[in-house]
Protein backbone atom coordinates (compact mmCIF):
# COMPACT_ATOMS: atom_id res chain seq x y z
CA UNK A 1 0.00 0.00 0.00
CA UNK A 2 2.79 2.33 -0.83
CA UNK A 3 1.10 5.47 -2.06
CA UNK A 4 -1.70 5.19 0.44
CA UNK A 5 0.84 5.05 3.23
CA UNK A 6 3.73 7.14 1.97
CA UNK A 7 3.30 9.42 -1.04
CA UNK A 8 1.96 12.89 -0.35
CA UNK A 9 3.16 14.87 -3.36
CA UNK A 10 0.06 16.38 -4.91
CA UNK A 11 -1.54 19.72 -5.69
CA UNK A 12 -2.73 22.18 -3.03
CA UNK A 13 -6.20 23.67 -3.21
CA UNK A 14 -5.10 27.25 -3.89
CA UNK A 15 -2.81 26.41 -6.84
CA UNK A 16 -4.41 26.47 -10.30
CA UNK A 17 -4.45 23.11 -12.04
CA UNK A 18 -2.44 24.49 -14.95
CA UNK A 19 0.49 25.49 -12.71
CA UNK A 20 2.57 22.62 -11.35
CA UNK A 21 5.18 23.59 -8.74
CA UNK A 22 8.32 21.61 -8.01
CA UNK A 23 6.86 19.93 -4.94
CA UNK A 24 3.47 20.25 -3.32
CA UNK A 25 2.03 18.69 -0.22
CA UNK A 26 -1.36 17.74 1.20
CA UNK A 27 -0.80 18.19 4.94
CA UNK A 28 -4.01 16.46 6.07
CA UNK A 29 -3.54 13.05 4.48
CA UNK A 30 -0.98 11.72 6.95
CA UNK A 31 -3.45 11.94 9.83
CA UNK A 32 -6.11 10.22 7.74
CA UNK A 33 -3.65 7.45 6.95
CA UNK A 34 -3.01 6.82 10.62
CA UNK A 35 -6.75 6.71 11.40
CA UNK A 36 -7.25 4.20 8.58
CA UNK A 37 -4.42 2.05 9.95
CA UNK A 38 -5.80 2.33 13.49
CA UNK A 39 -9.22 1.13 12.37
CA UNK A 40 -7.59 -1.97 10.84
CA UNK A 41 -5.52 -2.44 14.01
CA UNK A 42 -8.65 -2.40 16.17
CA UNK A 43 -10.41 -4.81 13.83
CA UNK A 44 -7.59 -7.31 14.39
CA UNK A 45 -7.49 -6.72 18.15
CA UNK A 46 -9.45 -8.11 21.13
CA UNK A 47 -8.27 -11.71 20.86
CA UNK A 48 -9.06 -13.90 23.85
CA UNK A 49 -9.56 -17.66 24.27
CA UNK A 50 -11.84 -17.06 27.27
CA UNK A 51 -15.64 -17.34 26.66
CA UNK A 52 -16.34 -15.49 29.92
CA UNK A 53 -14.26 -12.50 28.81
CA UNK A 54 -15.94 -12.54 25.39
CA UNK A 55 -19.36 -12.44 27.09
CA UNK A 56 -18.57 -9.41 29.26
CA UNK A 57 -19.95 -5.95 28.44
CA UNK A 58 -16.48 -4.41 28.82
CA UNK A 59 -15.30 -6.64 25.96
CA UNK A 60 -18.44 -6.69 23.81
CA UNK A 61 -18.92 -2.92 23.39
CA UNK A 62 -15.49 -2.05 21.93
CA UNK A 63 -15.37 -5.33 20.02
CA UNK A 64 -18.67 -4.65 18.25
CA UNK A 65 -17.83 -1.01 17.59
CA UNK A 66 -14.67 -1.99 15.70
CA UNK A 67 -16.05 -4.75 13.44
CA UNK A 68 -16.10 -2.41 10.43
CA UNK A 69 -12.46 -1.47 11.00
CA UNK A 70 -11.31 -3.48 8.00
CA UNK A 71 -12.81 -0.70 5.84
CA UNK A 72 -9.59 1.17 6.54
CA UNK A 73 -8.17 -0.94 3.69
CA UNK A 74 -10.91 0.35 1.38
CA UNK A 75 -9.89 3.88 2.31
CA UNK A 76 -6.25 3.13 1.55
CA UNK A 77 -7.24 1.84 -1.89
CA UNK A 78 -9.17 5.03 -2.71
CA UNK A 79 -6.28 7.12 -1.42
CA UNK A 80 -3.79 5.13 -3.51
CA UNK A 81 -5.83 5.69 -6.63
CA UNK A 82 -6.05 9.41 -5.91
CA UNK A 83 -2.37 9.97 -5.17
CA UNK A 84 -0.84 7.73 -7.81
CA UNK A 85 -3.12 9.15 -10.50
CA UNK A 86 -2.32 12.70 -9.46
CA UNK A 87 1.41 12.01 -9.51
CA UNK A 88 1.18 10.43 -12.95
CA UNK A 89 -0.88 13.37 -14.25
CA UNK A 90 1.75 15.79 -12.96
CA UNK A 91 4.52 13.77 -14.57
CA UNK A 92 2.68 13.61 -17.88
CA UNK A 93 2.08 17.36 -17.83
CA UNK A 94 5.65 18.20 -16.86
CA UNK A 95 7.49 15.81 -19.16
CA UNK A 96 4.96 15.04 -21.85
CA UNK A 97 5.14 11.34 -20.99
CA UNK A 98 5.21 8.86 -18.11
CA UNK A 99 8.56 7.16 -17.45
CA UNK A 100 7.22 3.66 -16.78
CA UNK A 101 10.56 2.15 -15.75
CA UNK A 102 11.29 4.89 -13.22
CA UNK A 103 7.77 4.54 -11.81
CA UNK A 104 8.27 0.81 -11.31
CA UNK A 105 11.63 1.39 -9.62
CA UNK A 106 10.08 3.86 -7.16
CA UNK A 107 7.43 1.32 -6.23
CA UNK A 108 9.93 -1.56 -5.93
CA UNK A 109 12.26 0.40 -3.66
CA UNK A 110 9.40 1.51 -1.44
CA UNK A 111 7.41 -1.70 -1.14
CA UNK A 112 9.62 -4.72 -1.69
CA UNK A 113 12.21 -4.39 1.13
CA UNK A 114 9.72 -4.58 3.99
CA UNK A 115 7.27 -6.80 2.12
CA UNK A 116 9.77 -9.61 1.68
CA UNK A 117 10.88 -9.35 5.30
CA UNK A 118 7.27 -10.00 6.30
CA UNK A 119 7.08 -12.92 3.86
CA UNK A 120 10.26 -14.40 5.37
CA UNK A 121 8.94 -13.96 8.90
CA UNK A 122 5.58 -15.50 8.00
CA UNK A 123 6.97 -18.60 6.31
CA UNK A 124 10.17 -19.13 8.35
CA UNK A 125 10.54 -17.16 11.59
CA UNK A 126 7.04 -17.35 13.11
CA UNK A 127 6.59 -21.11 12.46
CA UNK A 128 9.99 -21.68 14.11
CA UNK A 129 9.00 -19.59 17.14
CA UNK A 130 5.65 -21.34 17.39
CA UNK A 131 7.32 -24.75 17.43
CA UNK A 132 10.05 -23.52 19.82
CA UNK A 133 7.47 -22.41 22.39
CA UNK A 134 5.63 -25.72 22.19
CA UNK A 135 2.54 -24.53 20.34
CA UNK A 136 2.69 -27.31 17.77
CA UNK A 137 3.15 -27.24 13.99
CA UNK A 138 1.48 -24.44 12.05
CA UNK A 139 0.29 -26.60 9.11
CA UNK A 140 0.40 -23.56 6.83
CA UNK A 141 -1.76 -23.83 3.71
CA UNK A 142 -0.43 -20.68 2.01
CA UNK A 143 1.60 -21.18 -1.16
CA UNK A 144 4.89 -19.18 -1.17
CA UNK A 145 4.85 -18.69 -4.94
CA UNK A 146 1.74 -16.52 -4.67
CA UNK A 147 3.52 -14.20 -2.25
CA UNK A 148 6.69 -13.97 -4.32
CA UNK A 149 4.60 -13.00 -7.35
CA UNK A 150 2.44 -10.51 -5.38
CA UNK A 151 -0.66 -12.62 -5.83
CA UNK A 152 -1.40 -13.09 -2.13
CA UNK A 153 -5.04 -12.09 -2.61
CA UNK A 154 -5.50 -15.09 -4.92
CA UNK A 155 -3.77 -17.31 -2.36
CA UNK A 156 -6.44 -16.23 0.14
CA UNK A 157 -9.17 -17.10 -2.36
CA UNK A 158 -7.86 -20.52 -3.43
CA UNK A 159 -5.60 -21.77 -0.63
CA UNK A 160 -6.34 -19.72 2.52
CA UNK A 161 -3.62 -18.68 4.95
CA UNK A 162 -3.19 -19.63 8.60
CA UNK A 163 -0.52 -17.06 9.43
CA UNK A 164 -2.17 -13.68 10.07
CA UNK A 165 1.00 -11.74 9.24
CA UNK A 166 0.96 -13.28 5.76
CA UNK A 167 -2.79 -12.86 5.31
CA UNK A 168 -2.35 -9.08 5.68
CA UNK A 169 -0.31 -8.97 2.49
CA UNK A 170 -3.29 -9.58 0.22
CA UNK A 171 -3.93 -5.84 0.06
CA UNK A 172 -0.29 -5.02 -0.67
CA UNK A 173 -0.49 -7.49 -3.55
CA UNK A 174 -3.59 -5.79 -4.94
CA UNK A 175 -1.78 -2.45 -4.82
CA UNK A 176 1.22 -3.92 -6.64
CA UNK A 177 -1.06 -5.29 -9.35
CA UNK A 178 -2.59 -1.82 -9.64
CA UNK A 179 0.85 -0.20 -9.89
CA UNK A 180 1.82 -2.66 -12.62
CA UNK A 181 -1.07 -1.78 -14.92
CA UNK A 182 -2.19 1.75 -14.06
CA UNK A 183 0.75 3.78 -15.48
CA UNK A 184 0.56 1.78 -18.72
CA UNK A 185 -3.12 2.65 -19.12
CA UNK A 186 -2.59 6.31 -18.25
CA UNK A 187 0.34 6.56 -20.65
CA UNK A 188 -1.73 5.05 -23.46
CA UNK A 189 -4.94 7.05 -22.98
CA UNK A 190 -5.01 10.70 -24.14
CA UNK A 191 -5.67 13.21 -21.37
CA UNK A 192 -8.97 14.35 -22.87
CA UNK A 193 -10.33 10.78 -22.82
CA UNK A 194 -8.96 9.72 -19.45
CA UNK A 195 -12.31 10.10 -17.74
CA UNK A 196 -13.58 7.19 -19.84
CA UNK A 197 -10.73 5.06 -18.48
CA UNK A 198 -11.80 5.58 -14.88
CA UNK A 199 -15.50 5.15 -15.59
CA UNK A 200 -14.82 2.05 -17.69
CA UNK A 201 -12.86 0.38 -14.88
CA UNK A 202 -15.62 1.26 -12.40
CA UNK A 203 -18.31 -0.26 -14.61
CA UNK A 204 -16.31 -3.42 -15.28
CA UNK A 205 -15.63 -3.85 -11.55
CA UNK A 206 -19.33 -3.50 -10.72
CA UNK A 207 -20.26 -6.03 -13.42
CA UNK A 208 -17.65 -8.46 -12.12
CA UNK A 209 -19.02 -8.13 -8.59
CA UNK A 210 -22.55 -8.63 -9.89
CA UNK A 211 -21.48 -11.96 -11.37
CA UNK A 212 -20.04 -13.13 -8.00
CA UNK A 213 -22.61 -11.89 -5.50
CA UNK A 214 -22.63 -15.13 -3.52
CA UNK A 215 -18.86 -15.60 -3.24
CA UNK A 216 -17.62 -13.38 -0.41
CA UNK A 217 -13.97 -14.27 -0.98
CA UNK A 218 -14.18 -13.10 -4.59
CA UNK A 219 -16.11 -9.97 -3.59
CA UNK A 220 -13.64 -8.99 -0.89
CA UNK A 221 -10.29 -10.12 -2.30
CA UNK A 222 -10.31 -10.46 -6.08
CA UNK A 223 -8.48 -7.69 -7.92
CA UNK A 224 -11.39 -7.06 -10.30
CA UNK A 225 -13.74 -6.74 -7.31
CA UNK A 226 -11.73 -4.07 -5.49
CA UNK A 227 -10.07 -2.17 -8.34
CA UNK A 228 -13.08 0.15 -8.45
CA UNK A 229 -11.77 1.78 -5.25
CA UNK A 230 -8.57 2.85 -7.02
CA UNK A 231 -10.49 3.88 -10.14
CA UNK A 232 -12.79 6.18 -8.18
CA UNK A 233 -9.79 7.67 -6.38
CA UNK A 234 -8.17 8.18 -9.78
CA UNK A 235 -11.32 9.77 -11.21
CA UNK A 236 -11.41 12.17 -8.25
CA UNK A 237 -7.77 13.13 -8.84
CA UNK A 238 -8.35 13.65 -12.57
CA UNK A 239 -11.39 15.88 -11.97
CA UNK A 240 -9.38 17.98 -9.50
CA UNK A 241 -6.38 18.17 -11.81
CA UNK A 242 -8.03 18.96 -15.15
CA UNK A 243 -9.60 22.28 -14.01
CA UNK A 244 -10.64 24.17 -10.89
CA UNK A 245 -14.40 23.62 -10.95
CA UNK A 246 -14.55 20.69 -8.53
CA UNK A 247 -11.89 22.20 -6.27
CA UNK A 248 -13.70 25.55 -6.12
CA UNK A 249 -17.04 23.87 -5.45
CA UNK A 250 -15.63 21.82 -2.57
CA UNK A 251 -13.88 24.90 -1.16
CA UNK A 252 -17.30 26.56 -0.69
CA UNK A 253 -19.00 23.64 1.07
CA UNK A 254 -20.77 24.84 4.20
CA UNK A 255 -20.43 23.09 7.52
CA UNK A 256 -24.00 21.86 7.08
CA UNK A 257 -23.04 20.20 3.78
CA UNK A 258 -19.90 18.70 5.30
CA UNK A 259 -21.76 17.44 8.35
CA UNK A 260 -24.46 15.90 6.16
CA UNK A 261 -21.80 14.16 4.05
CA UNK A 262 -20.18 12.59 7.09
CA UNK A 263 -23.56 11.63 8.57
CA UNK A 264 -24.59 9.87 5.35
CA UNK A 265 -21.24 8.09 5.08
CA UNK A 266 -21.25 6.89 8.67
CA UNK A 267 -24.89 5.88 8.30
CA UNK A 268 -23.95 3.80 5.26
CA UNK A 269 -21.19 2.04 7.19
CA UNK A 270 -23.47 1.31 10.14
CA UNK A 271 -26.30 -0.04 7.96
CA UNK A 272 -24.28 -2.25 5.61
CA UNK A 273 -25.40 -5.47 7.31
CA UNK A 274 -29.04 -4.62 6.59
CA UNK A 275 -28.34 -3.31 3.09
CA UNK A 276 -26.45 -6.50 2.19
CA UNK A 277 -29.77 -8.37 2.14
CA UNK A 278 -31.12 -6.19 -0.68
CA UNK A 279 -30.96 -7.94 -4.08
CA UNK A 280 -27.81 -6.93 -5.94
CA UNK A 281 -26.62 -4.47 -3.30
CA UNK A 282 -23.22 -6.11 -2.88
CA UNK A 283 -22.39 -5.22 -6.48
CA UNK A 284 -22.33 -1.51 -5.56
CA UNK A 285 -21.37 -1.72 -1.88
CA UNK A 286 -17.70 -0.85 -2.42
CA UNK A 287 -18.60 1.91 -4.89
CA UNK A 288 -20.82 3.68 -2.34
CA UNK A 289 -18.12 3.37 0.32
CA UNK A 290 -15.53 4.66 -2.15
CA UNK A 291 -17.69 7.72 -2.83
CA UNK A 292 -17.72 8.44 0.90
CA UNK A 293 -13.95 8.04 1.18
CA UNK A 294 -13.47 10.28 -1.86
CA UNK A 295 -15.70 12.83 -0.09
CA UNK A 296 -13.38 12.67 2.94
CA UNK A 297 -10.33 13.28 0.75
CA UNK A 298 -11.96 16.23 -0.98
CA UNK A 299 -13.21 17.74 2.26
CA UNK A 300 -9.87 17.49 4.03
CA UNK A 301 -7.82 18.65 1.05
CA UNK A 302 -9.95 21.49 -0.29
CA UNK A 303 -12.87 22.55 1.95
CA UNK A 304 -12.41 25.90 3.71
CA UNK A 305 -15.15 25.37 6.29
CA UNK A 306 -14.10 22.02 7.74
CA UNK A 307 -14.90 21.33 11.36
CA UNK A 308 -11.33 20.15 11.84
CA UNK A 309 -8.27 19.47 9.70
CA UNK A 310 -6.14 16.42 10.38
CA UNK A 311 -2.89 18.42 10.28
CA UNK A 312 -3.96 19.92 13.62
CA UNK A 313 -3.23 16.56 15.27
CA UNK A 314 0.53 16.35 15.24
CA UNK A 315 0.70 12.88 16.76
CA UNK A 316 -1.55 11.44 14.05
CA UNK A 317 0.24 13.28 11.27
CA UNK A 318 3.67 12.22 12.50
CA UNK A 319 2.81 8.53 12.74
CA UNK A 320 0.85 8.70 9.51
CA UNK A 321 4.19 8.76 7.70
CA UNK A 322 4.97 5.32 9.14
CA UNK A 323 1.73 3.59 8.23
CA UNK A 324 3.17 1.21 5.63
CA UNK A 325 5.35 -0.31 8.36
CA UNK A 326 2.56 -0.07 10.91
CA UNK A 327 0.23 -1.99 8.63
CA UNK A 328 2.75 -4.71 7.76
CA UNK A 329 4.06 -5.13 11.30
CA UNK A 330 1.06 -4.58 13.54
CA UNK A 331 -0.12 -8.19 13.61
CA UNK A 332 3.34 -9.32 14.70
CA UNK A 333 3.13 -6.71 17.45
CA UNK A 334 -0.29 -8.03 18.47
CA UNK A 335 1.01 -11.61 18.68
CA UNK A 336 3.98 -10.58 20.81
CA UNK A 337 1.84 -8.37 23.07
CA UNK A 338 -0.67 -11.14 23.74
CA UNK A 339 2.12 -13.58 24.63
CA UNK A 340 3.85 -11.07 26.91
CA UNK A 341 0.63 -10.14 28.70
CA UNK A 342 -0.30 -13.81 29.06
CA UNK A 343 3.07 -14.74 30.57
CA UNK A 344 2.76 -11.80 32.99
CA UNK A 345 -0.78 -12.85 33.89
CA UNK A 346 -2.19 -9.43 32.92
CA UNK A 347 -4.77 -10.31 30.28
CA UNK A 348 -7.00 -12.64 32.27
CA UNK A 349 -9.72 -9.98 32.63
CA UNK A 350 -11.86 -8.09 30.07
CA UNK A 351 -10.01 -4.86 30.86
CA UNK A 352 -6.66 -6.60 30.47
CA UNK A 353 -7.62 -7.78 26.99
CA UNK A 354 -9.31 -4.56 25.84
CA UNK A 355 -6.75 -2.11 27.17
CA UNK A 356 -3.66 -4.07 28.18
CA UNK A 357 -3.15 -6.21 25.09
CA UNK A 358 -4.03 -3.44 22.66
CA UNK A 359 -2.02 -0.67 24.34
CA UNK A 360 1.11 -2.82 24.47
CA UNK A 361 0.59 -4.01 20.89
CA UNK A 362 0.18 -0.46 19.61
CA UNK A 363 3.34 0.66 21.40
CA UNK A 364 5.24 -2.31 19.95
CA UNK A 365 3.88 -1.58 16.47
CA UNK A 366 4.91 2.07 16.69
CA UNK A 367 8.39 1.13 17.86
CA UNK A 368 8.86 -1.61 15.27
CA UNK A 369 7.70 0.58 12.39
CA UNK A 370 9.94 3.46 13.52
CA UNK A 371 13.00 1.20 13.73
CA UNK A 372 12.18 -0.45 10.41
CA UNK A 373 11.74 2.87 8.63
CA UNK A 374 14.77 4.64 10.03
CA UNK A 375 17.27 1.78 10.09
CA UNK A 376 16.16 -0.51 7.26
CA UNK A 377 13.87 1.21 4.76
CA UNK A 378 15.58 4.61 4.53
CA UNK A 379 18.55 3.50 2.40
CA UNK A 380 16.09 2.15 -0.18
CA UNK A 381 14.12 5.40 -0.04
CA UNK A 382 17.27 7.35 -0.81
CA UNK A 383 17.76 5.20 -3.88
CA UNK A 384 14.11 5.73 -4.75
CA UNK A 385 14.65 9.50 -4.93
CA UNK A 386 17.04 8.98 -7.83
CA UNK A 387 14.06 7.93 -9.95
CA UNK A 388 11.86 10.91 -9.02
CA UNK A 389 10.44 13.00 -11.83
CA UNK A 390 10.05 16.09 -9.61
CA UNK A 391 13.00 17.62 -7.75
CA UNK A 392 13.06 20.25 -5.07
Amino acid sequence: MDSAFIENTVQQSDIPATVVPARIFFPHLDGLRFLAFFSVFLFHSFYTPSPSIEASVVYQIPHRLTREGYLGVNFFFVLSGFLITYLLLIEKQLNGRIAIGAFYMRRVLRIWPLYFVIVFMGFVVLPFLKAHFGQGPLNETAQPVYFFLFLANFNEIYHDCRTPTLALLWSVSVEEQFYLVWPLLMAAVPARRMGWLFVGVLVLSILFRALHLHDRLILNLHTFSVIGDMALGGLTAWLCFRDDRLVNWVAEWSRTTIGLGYALGLGLIMSRTLLADLPGYLAIDRLLLAFFFAFVLLEQNYARNSFVKMAQFRFLSYWGTYTYGLYCLHYIALLFAIQIMHRLGLNGTPLGVVLGDNALALLLALGMSWVSFNFYEKPFLKLKNRFAFITR
